[in-house]
This record gives C-alpha cells, sequence and structure tokens, in this order.
C-alpha cells in the first residue's frame, strides 16, 4: 500500500488520468439513463418553437371589398383578435350573401306563377292536364292584345299589318271616286283614262295608300302576327297543346317554363316601346316588328355539351317524358357538380347546375338601330338575361312598304338574336314534377333556401 502511495505521489499526472476516466465512466451511465428524457424534453420545446412561428406567420385568405377584385392572401399572427376578426368578415359575408340570394330569387320569381293553381308539382284535379292546354294558348294570345293596367300578363298591342283586301278595297275606292269627279263624266273605267290621267290617277293611289298605312301604324304600338293558326305566329306553342291526348306532366313543365321564359321576352319588348303611352306607336318606338320567339330545347350543360333534358324532342309530338328517359343518369350528376363555368357552351360560361338552370330562347325583331341601347337595359333590367349571339340584316323598306309594313323614319334592321335565361331553382324546384326532379338529379326532400 506504501508502495502505491509513493508511486501515486511520484506520478500526479497519471493518477489525475485515471481518476478523470472513472468520472467519465460514471457520466456515461448517468447521461445514459437520464439522456432519453433529456432529447425528448429538447424536441417537445422545439416543436412548440416551431408552432408558435406558424401561428406568427399564418397564411390567411381574406375576401376583397368589391365582388370583382381579387382575394387577398395575408400573413398574420394568429390570436384570440384576429380570429375574431375573421369570424366577423365571414358572418358579414354570410348575412350578405343571404340578403343578396333573397333578392336574386325574389327577381327571378317576380311575375312567375304557374298557369293554374295546384298544376305543379303533380296536378290533383284529372282534368287540370286537359284544361291547362287551353289556358296556355290563350294566354299566349293574350300578350298581343291591347295594354291594359290589370293585365297579369305583359300587352304588346301588335297586330299584323294591313291584308292584301283591305289595301285592295282602299284602291278601289280611290278609283271610284277619281272616275266619279266631274272632269270625267264620261269615263267609266280607268281603261278610258288618257296617259296623263292615269299618272295622276297612280299618284293619288300611292298618297292614299302611304298615308292610310301611316295612319294604320299609328293605331298600335308592333307588328306581329295575332292569329295562333298562322305560320307567322311569332310565339314558340308547345306541340303537347295541340293534341287531342292528356300531356304529360313533364310536357307541361317545359310549357310552364317556356311561357316564362316567352314572357319576360314580351315584357322587355313591352318596356322598349312603352305601350301604356298612347303616344307611342310603330312609328316612333325602338320594336318595330316582332317576327318570333323561339325556346331552344336543352337545359344549357345538362345531357351533352349542347344538349339537353328535351333536346331528343326531334320529331314533331315527341314527350318530354322520353327525351328524360333517354338521357339516362348522366345529367343528373352533372347538375350535383360543383359550379364551374364552361366557355365551350357560351361567352358567358354559364350552365345548368345545382344553383341554377340556363335556358336559350332565340328572338327575331326588326328594330330601330339607334335604338338597339334602349333595349339592351330593358332586357338587363327585366330579368337575368343576356344577349350571347346576334346578327343584322338590313331592311328593303320599299318591298316592307308592299307588304304593308311602315317602320317610321329610322334606320330600322332586322336582328336575330340569342339570348341566355336564368331560372334559381330555389323556386323553381317546388315546383318541378317528380319526372323532372328526377332528370335533373334533385333531391326529393328539397328545401327552399333564402327564406322562401
Amino acid at each position: 500500500m506504501k508502495k502505491i502511495v509513493a508511486w501515486a505521489k511520484a506520478n500526479p499526472i497519471s493518477v489525475g488520468s485515471a481518476v478523470l476516466a472513472l468520472v467519465a465512466v460514471a457520466m456515461l451511465f448517468v447521461i445514459r439513463s437520464n439522456g432519453g428524457s433529456f432529447m425528448k424534453q429538447m424536441s417537445q420545446h422545439s416543436s412548440e418553437i416551431n408552432r408558435i412561428k406558424s401561428l406568427q406567420r399564418t397564411s390567411v385568405r381574406v375576401p376583397p371589398a368589391r365582388p370583382d377584385d381579387p382575394e387577398r392572401q395575408l400573413q398574420i399572427t394568429v390570436n384570440q383578435a384576429a380570429i375574431d376578426q375573421l369570424s366577423r368578415v365571414y358572418t358579414r359575408i354570410g348575412q350578405e350573401y343571404a340578403e343578396i340570394s333573397k333578392l336574386a330569387i325574389a327577381r327571378n320569381r317576380a311575375g312567375h306563377t304557374p298557369m293554374l293553381n295546384g298544376l305543379f308539382p303533380e296536378a290533383n284535379d284529372p282534368a287540370a292536364p286537359f284544361e291547362v292546354k287551353d289556358v296556355y294558348r290563350s294566354i299566349l294570345v293574350g300578350m298581343l292584345d291591347k295594354y291594359s293596367s290589370s293585365a297579369k300578363y305583359p300587352r304588346l298591342d301588335a297586330s299584323p299589318p294591313p291584308t292584301a283586301d283591305q289595301l285592295e278595297a282602299l284602291l278601289e275606292k280611290v278609283e271610284k271616286s277619281f272616275l266619279e269627279h266631274d272632269v270625267f263624266p264620261s269615263k267609266e273605267s280607268v281603261d278610258q283614262l288618257t296617259g296623263k290621267e292615269a299618272a295622276e290617277l297612280d299618284a293619288i293611289k300611292r298618297a292614299k295608300l302611304i298615308t292610310f298605312l301611316q295612319e294604320y301604324a299609328r293605331s298600335i304600338h308592333l307588328y306581329a302576327e295575332t292569329k295562333l293558326s298562322s305560320p307567322g305566329f311569332p310565339f314558340d306553342v308547345g306541340q303537347w297543346s295541340k293534341s287531342g291526348l292528356r300531356p304529360a306532366m313533364s310536357d307541361i313543365w317545359e310549357g310552364q317554363l317556356g311561357l316564362w321564359i316567352q314572357q319576360d321576352i314580351a315584357q322587355v319588348i313591352a318596356r322598349t316601346n312603352r305601350v301604356e303611352d298612347s303616344k307611342s306607336n310603330v312609328l316612333n318606338v325602338p320594336i318595330k316588328r316582332l317576327i318570333s320567339i323561339r325556346v331552344v330545347p336543352g337545359y344549357v350543360g345538362l345531357g351533352g355539351a349542347k344538349g339537353g333534358l328535351f333536346a331528343n324532342q326531334t320529331a314533331p309530338g315527341a314527350t318530354a317524358r322520353a327525351a328524360i328517359l333517354d338521357q339516362g343518369s348522366d345529367s343528373a350528376g352533372d347538375s350535383q357538380a360543383s359550379h364551374l363555368d364552361d366557355f365551350s357552351l357560351s361567352p358567358t360560361g354559364r350552365r345548368s347546375d345545382g344553383m341554377y338552370d340556363v335556358r336559350h330562347v332565340s328572338l327575331s325583331v326588326v328594330i330601330d338601330s339607334q335604338m338597339m341601347p334602349e333595349f339592351f337595359e330593358n332586357l338587363q333590367q327585366v330579368n337575368f338575361m343576356t344577349v350571347l349571339n346576334m346578327s343584322v340584316t338590313a331592311i328593303d323598306e320599299y318591298e316592307a312598304l308592299r307588304q304593308g309594313y311602315v317602320y317610321g323614319p329610322g334606320d330600322s334592321i332586322q336582328a336575330d338574336m340569342l339570348i341566355e335565361t336564368i331560372w334559381l331553382r330555389d323556386w323553381t324546384t317546388p315546383l318541378m314534377p317528380r319526372l323532372v326532379r328526377r332528370m335533373l338529379g334533385v333531391d326529393s326532400d328539397f328545401t327552399v333556401r333564402g327564406g322562401q
């Protein structure tokens, strides 16, 4: 032992190194036993630090102040104040959406009532499907009648031009008066007139004819065929109303929607021509003649790129029911898809979906080219309608005069338009027959939004 102590005194460095080695070994055992807990604690601290950093620089999307502007993306620190502020923003947006939706539904629905009470979604009265055919046709004819402030539907105060028989009777009367004048006591027919006398008679006839046509034009607001049986009757009359058979409810629904579309077009024309004003007439109003309104078959975006619910009605008398069954379930799936614009369908990109149905209608009119902006303005005011396409054709006024049309001093043209109409499902769905709902993919337990 003395030798060991003596050696230690003689070699202090070696002794110190040995002591450090023993301490290191001891510490190694301590660290190994407690190191796992330490590392776990440090990892938790690092995770908390990263979480704090992420909250300090959180990306949020904020709606723009103006609807047409893009949304803003901001980096904020998440805290209760930021949460409350964003909550207030989105709550206000929700309230504004509900209010806008309510106003939109009210505007889209205004004046659009079923032809018969209790007709939709399914008629309880077995006679209703037969009765509604006459009601439907009488409404279409009635919209061409003279203006009435109490009328349920718009009135256009329309009339066709004078008939050939009317014009011939007028010219015969002028001719008779000319021959009976004291200047020609011995002449009983135009064949006995001299060249000068015949020319004078022709000039009188032209003047009387023009005067008569102008007076006739001043007595109405619009030229249009008013007889339902006439090939030139301007409104689109559904085939379902012409048959003696009981029409399917899906056919009646298509007729009802088509009637609403044509009702809106008639309302636009009535506003533009100021039919309530007795001083307005064909010679001074924008729209001179209604040539035709045709509802385009099919719900835009359903049943194919440009087909639709009733697009399969290619043969006269084909029913909407057959068209629906032919469509299958693909269109129903489309209607439940998210709202996406499709510009292959139209310049607006709008397509039928769970929010609304899109229908097109073609319109052909003779209109004063300088007054077209007034028509477009009224088109926007009446309902959600947009002109998608338009072609213009010059009018041969001499040929028009020969046919009995006098359009006034302006430059009249024939405008052929394709118009888009929108029908919000919030109010149309409860009226849809079951078969139509099935085709459009609408749930049977559909509930109306927007407080309706």
